[in-house]
């Protein structure tokens, strides 16, 4: 190995430095240690330092973080300082407002205290002056004894019912919370009080009857309070709707005369050709469905009660001349133009267009016209084919475009009878038709899954709507027929399933339900409207608190009556009536609806409608009556309560072959593409103007437009139709926002109200 000359130094040194003494080597060994631990303690220090300049960072840092929390610590102090500050605020104002709701409410007491003194004051001036006037007339004119004439009057139309002011119960069967009525029926036997009970109602329609005779004759209804009639058209014109309407409980009742003078009245009287618009459905279901009645019920006897119920229906049918075959709502019955009403939206009602197949196929199996029957059976095929799977069909249909408009399920107004005209036309032939029973009972199984609720805490049941995408806790006295339509459908379908005995309990407690928008108001009366807001117990608001002489909850009561036998349907409708004769009777003659039955005594409208003949007091007389006044196994009532008689048939016997064929041949076609050629084929007739029984679509002429005057086509008219329902839509919906709004004003107010009420 070599070395070069810097290693031959250093190994020369080395050999020398051993050569040198021991002290010299001691010594070298020391400055090697000493070096060396100076090395190794100036790396130590320079670990130490970097250590340093890390903590010093690390605290800067943490310093940093602390101005940082300390920042957030004082802004949550001064917020903290400001919401005690408003809290102070809060209080101060809640102590000012309780001082002012205070004093509000000693203003209030003062100002009630002094009107009230200010009444018994006048009260009591009023009262003095009568009695200085009575002291000043003859003996003889205050003799407790009338003259014989008044006597003969005054029994004539005395009131059994008048109210004792010294009792402080109810001294009948009544469960009501307001004002007791005695019950004249109370003391009799089982027997004797039924037929006591008929008689009362009975007594109720001649005092009707002979009001409407005596101030209304001839027009459609009476204003008892005014002693003077009101008729649906103009200038006084009118077709003797209370007439028709209370014709088959004139039968049933054994009014002969009075029906007889009826009959004879339709026979040379009775004018169809009124200038004006009325309602299609309406006139089917009174005046048409009315005199089909009165000639089944008389034995079939009477051709004029037919010839002049199918002069009316030809009119009519004028409505049905839609591109879809739906009817309008509204039909002029001289000039035959027809339209929807704004209100609508330009849509047909489900309720009406829906609830004439029994008036219609009743009368084409009396004259062999099958053109009613196959208007009937369309509008059912379209329903059916348009209707959800659950068969709740919306309120709205649109003629032009063949769909529902709107999303509105509802047992109450602009539904209703729907429903129950599944389950009637099912019963009208016999029951030889099943799609009906299978539209009914998958109707009621939806109605039972969707809309039937109950509330809280009292267990109610009702009949809720759905609307806009959510369930409305509401219930119109209308949806009382419910409890009677489920009660029909389990006692007279067979096959009905396993669903019978919940359906009738159903039944039962919507009936119990309707008793109550009786007992729980003052007057013993129900409202047209009851809401279970939120789900809880039955309430009524003040703009929904009128009385219309409305029939459906003594319908239900009668239905149940027959099917159950339990006497406390029978006591529940005579509650009802002796309320009804007690608040709704006028003693000059008639009866009149109520506008509020929340206050006693109770304001009248002054409005006798006719349904208070056809319905209401039918029914009442139909319950305190033995069955085979009225077999229901013989008989289905219309939605009016008109009967008409069952019969097993088929009632395509009425149809042509050909017509039947094609029928058949159509059902293997969707509903759609039946409606295109439906539609094909009508705006084919519209163009050529053969229009047999109907006319095409048009606007409302002018009033001196000529009668059955053509349109030149439907292309125009469908698009001035679309442009009429776009605005009144947006009208109607605004209408709807404004009514809203109001009705929501209206109950924070009647609620704060109450509030004061209660503190006071």
């Amino acid at each position: 190995m070599m070395l070069d000359d810097d290693d031959v130094g250093r190994k020369a040194r080395f050999q020398l430095l051993r050569r040198r003494s021991p002290h010299v080597l001691l010594a070298i060994a020391v400055l090697s240690l000493v070096f060396v631990g100076m090395t190794h303690d100036g790396r130590r220090q320079q670990m130490l330092n970097d250590e340093i300049r890390y903590l010093r960072k690390q605290t800067n840092t943490l310093n940093i973080q602390l101005e940082t929390l300390g920042d957030s610590i004082s802004a949550t102090v001064r917020e903290l300082n400001d919401l005690t500050a408003e809290r102070e605020k809060a209080r101060d104002s809640l102590d000012s407002l309780k001082d002012k709701t205070v004093k509000l409410a000693k203003i209030v007491r003062e100002e009630i205290d002094t009107r009230a003194e200010e009444i018994k004051t006048a009260q009591e001036h009023e009262l003095n002056e009568l009695k200085d006037r009575i002291e000043k007339l003859p003996k003889e004119c205050i003799s407790n004894t009338p003259p014989p004439q008044k006597q003969q009057q005054q029994q004539a139309y005395n009131d059994p019912y008048q109210y004792d002011p010294g009792s402080t119960a109810y001294t009948g069967q009544s469960q009501t919370s307001g004002t007791s009525v005695p019950d004249a029926c109370k003391n009799e036997d089982d027997d004797d009080m039924v037929s006591c009970r008929r008689g009362k109602v009975k007594d109720a329609f001649k005092h009707s009857w002979n009001a409407y005779k005596e101030h209304a004759w001839g027009h459609d209804e009476l204003m008892p309070l005014s002693k003077r009639p009101k008729d649906w058209g103009k200038d006084g014109t009118g077709m003797g709707l209370s007439m028709l309407d209370a014709i088959s409980t004139l039968w049933l009742m054994d009014l002969k005369d009075e029906f007889h003078e009826v009959r004879k009245w339709v026979a040379t009287e009775l004018d169809l050709d009124q200038n004006y618009p009325t309602s299609a459905f309406e006139v089917t279901i009174r005046m048409v469905g009315g005199m089909l009645s009165a000639y089944e019920l008389s034995g079939e006897k009477h051709q004029e009660f037919i010839t002049k119920a199918t002069a009316l229906a030809d009119r009519v049918l004028w409505a049905y001349n839609t591109s879809s075959g739906i009817p309008h709502a509204t039909i002029n019955l001289m000039t035959h133009t027809h339209n929807n009403p704004q209100w609508t939206g330009g849509s047909s009602v489900l309720s009406e267009f829906g609830t004439v197949q029994l008036e219609l196929r009743t009368l084409s199996y009396h004259t062999g016209n099958a053109e009613y029957d196959k208007k009937a059976t369309w509008i059912m095929d379209i329903i059916e084919g348009k209707a959800p799977s659950d068969m709740l069909c919306p309120t709205y249909y649109n003629t032009v475009y063949n769909r529902w408009t709107s999303d509105h399920v509802t047992l109450g107004a602009l539904g209703d009878s729907f429903y129950e005209y599944l389950l009637k036309q099912y019963l009208l032939t016999g029951r030889s038709e099943k799609r009906y029973k299978d539209m009914y009972l998958k109707s009621v199984r939806g109605i039972m899954n969707k809309l039937l609720k109950k509330s809280t805490p009292g267990g109610q049941a009702y009949v809720a709507e759905f609307k806009r995408g959510s369930i409305f806790n509401k219930m119109d006295h209308l949806a009382c027929f419910t409890g009677g339509m489920l009660a029909l459908g389990t006692h007279l379908i067979k096959d009905y399933g396993p669903d019978r005995a919940d359906h009738l309990k159903a039944a039962e407690e919507l009936a119990e339900t309707c008793y109550k928008m009786y007992t729980q108001q003052p007057t013993g009366i129900a409202p047209e409207i009851v809401e279970f807001r939120g789900g809880t117990d039955m309430s009524s608001s003040p703009r929904s608190a009128y009385y219309l002489l409305r029939p459906e909850a003594v319908e239900t009561f009668m239905y149940l009556w027959r099917v159950t036998k339990k006497q406390k349907y029978r006591d529940w409708a005579w509650d009802v009536f002796i309320h009804i004769d007690k608040w709704c009777k006028v003693d000059g003659g008639g009866y009149s609806g109520l506008r509020n039955v929340g206050f006693v005594p109770p304001q009248k409208d002054d409005l006798q409608q006719s349904f208070w003949f056809a319905e209401t007091l039918k029914y009442l007389y139909i319950i305190f009556s033995d069955d085979d006044l009225l077999d229901f196994d013989k008989w289905v009532m219309n939605t009016e309560a008109h009967p008409l008689k069952i019969r097993k048939r088929d009632p395509a016997d009425v149809w042509d072959k050909k017509d039947v064929k094609q029928r058949e041949k159509d059902k293997a076609l969707s509903i759609d593409e039946r409606l295109r050629k439906y539609q094909e084929q009508f705006e084919r007739r519209a163009n050529r103007g053969d229009n047999r029984g109907a006319t095409q679509p048009q606007p409302q002429p002018q009033p001196d437009q000529p009668k059955n005057a053509k349109d030149e086509g439907t292309t125009e008219w469908l698009r001035e139709q679309e442009r009429l329902i776009r605005e009144s839509r947006e009208r109607h919906a605004q209408w709807q926002r404004e009514q809203d709004a109001k009705y929501e004003a209206e109950d924070a107010e009647t609620q704060r109200l109450k509030r004061l009420q209660q503190q006071r």
